[in-house]
């Protein structure tokens, strides 16, 4: 889908290029053709600079670090969202594990999960309730973030983690954000999967036990 993209763009570049070239021949005015062309590099230099920093590949700095400490510390960050947004918080901590993680990336999927959550709620009439969960298993720990929005589609939770696959109409949103969570708790050794529920969509990461401390 990328080389689509850039090949659309480069095409695009192409041919205005080539109109510019005519124009100047012609001792006509390349003013207008130019600044499109600027323009069509512009977006495909930003487009190429969001997947280096969301998909490319990274290097995890990893420590043992207390997992609610994580989760705290994304949801302090988000507070003036949440409360912009009129959000409620629900946190079920059953337990609390030191994992062995790289807790800048890890916390950045929280936000991302966490702000997600929050535009898939938004403009619903009933009350926006965001239930955060972390459990033990036989296996190893669990994390859910359960929102009360109007829930995905069967289409959608299939593509959901696929790169540029995005439900959101902003402009400016290339569907990169569950991708690098997707990529990110991967890198862990976890999984993460989305699902509807009775109220909305949960989000469920699972890292196993060799990655407890």
């Amino acid at each position: 889908m990328l080389s689509h993209y850039i090949k659309n763009r480069a095409v695009n570049i192409d041919m205005l290029a080539g109109k510019a070239r005519t124009a100047i021949s012609a001792a006509g005015d390349a003013e207008a053709e130019l600044e499109l062309i600027q323009s069509e590099s512009q977006q495909l230099l930003q487009m190429v600079r969001r997947v280096q920093s969301h998909v490319e590949d990274f290097h995890l700095i990893e420590s043992a670090v207390s997992l609610r400490r994580i989760l705290d510390e994304a949801l302090r960050s988000q507070e003036s969202l949440l409360r912009k947004k009129q959000v409620e918080i629900k946190e079920d901590y059953g337990t609390d594990v030191q994992l062995i993680c790289d807790p800048v990336h890890l916390r950045e999927v929280f936000v991302n999960l966490i702000r997600n959550a929050v535009e898939a709620m938004n403009g619903e009439a009933r009350p926006k309730i965001l239930r955060i969960g972390m459990y033990r298993f036989r296996g190893g720990v669990r994390i859910e973030f359960a929102d009360t929005g109007k829930g995905l589609s069967k289409d959608d939770l299939e593509k959901v983690f696929s790169p540029f696959y995005t439900t959101k109409q902003t402009e400016g949103n290339f569907g990169l954000g569950l991708t690098y969570c997707f990529l990110t708790v991967q890198k862990h050794d976890g999984t993460i999967e989305a699902f509807n529920s009775e109220e909305g969509d949960v989000f469920s990461i699972k890292f196993p036990k060799k990655r407890i401390s």
